[in-house]
């Protein structure tokens, strides 16, 4: 468009962006909150075919979490 400004777009491979250090330090941050979120209201659950659910919410959070602390492929 005529009026878009020249800015670059935001890569996290380019470790001096903003995107680069928001996935490093507050994605984890943010997923950490998610999964004890998840994990109490699981707790809570009394329903087992729920609170199986809500494991598996859990583990693949924390799966996400730990590839993003160590810059692993996400899957």
């Amino acid at each position: 468009m005529e009026y878009d400004a020249d800015v670059p777009q935001s890569n996290t491979a380019d470790p001096k962006s903003f995107a680069s250090i928001s996935a490093r330090e507050r994605w984890p941050i943010i997923l950490t909150g998610a999964i004890d979120d998840v994990h109490k209201a699981v707790s809570n659950e009394k329903d087992p075919e729920r609170a199986s659910e809500g494991k598996k919410i859990v583990q693949n959070l924390a799966t996400l979490k730990h590839e993003l602390q160590h810059n692993r492929q996400l899957t």
